[in-house]
């Protein structure tokens, strides 16, 4: 069970949780969100969104509130110009989250930006088109050089980079993506369903990843 945690040095630590509770286990979720939290979850058309966007955020706040010694509850976010949360100074603690296919992925380390992101591998449209216009000429022709199925895996691979790139940054994905830059960059092993991918603005970190656990277990 996760109860306190600790960072050391330079250390990113990721945890993995997936988004399924009964509906009580929901209603202790949304007891640890703020009130604009609980109206943006209401936003989403459908149910089981509604319950996903519960359950990520307040898996945050659970996870937040072990490393920082606070109340989940309690936890007041600040958002940079594109959305991106983070916590007012002076913490060092530098956050980022993401959720796709009923998992989410949270990566949490001191004084460095960092983006973390996960994609439930899928069939792509026009996935050629579109690894092109993203990736580049190179990668484009390296993912379509594979066989189906293997193919959609390496585009989500080269995707999770970018964006997790992009969500370090703050900007956001930018068409005409080239991998590589000035971002360390590490892929993440979760599950065969899945593409995850971490960056930071820094040298190669330790990396330490929590083995995956039922939201409801953070509750304990």
């Amino acid at each position: 069970m996760l109860r306190s945690v600790e960072l050391a040095g330079r250390t990113v630590a990721v945890h993995g949780v997936s988004l399924s509770a009964p509906e009580d286990g929901i209603a202790r979720f949304r007891g640890v969100l703020s009130s604009d939290e609980r109206d943006r979850a209401g936003r989403f058309r459908f149910q089981h969104l509604q319950d996903s966007f519960v359950l990520a955020r307040g898996a945050l706040r659970i996870l937040l509130g072990r490393y920082l010694g606070a109340d989940p509850a309690s936890i007041a976010f600040e958002y940079a110009a594109k959305g991106k949360p983070g916590l007012a100074p002076p913490s060092r603690l530098r956050f980022n989250l993401s959720h796709s296919g009923g998992v989410a992925l949270y990566a949490f380390t001191l004084d460095s930006d960092v983006g973390i992101d996960v994609e439930a591998i899928r069939p792509v449209m026009e996935i050629e088109s579109i690894a092109r216009r993203m990736f580049g000429e190179d990668v484009a022709r390296e993912v379509m050089s594979l066989s189906p199925g293997l193919r959609e895996a390496a585009f989500f691979r080269h995707w999770t980079r970018m964006e997790a790139c992009g969500k370090a940054s703050g900007d956001g994905l930018s068409e005409g993506y080239t991998p590589g830059g000035p971002y360390a960059v590490q892929d993440l092993d979760l599950s065969p369903e899945h593409a995850a991918a971490l960056a930071y603005l820094d040298e190669l970190r330790p990396l330490e990843v929590f083995p995956l656990v039922e939201a409801g277990r953070l509750l304990s």
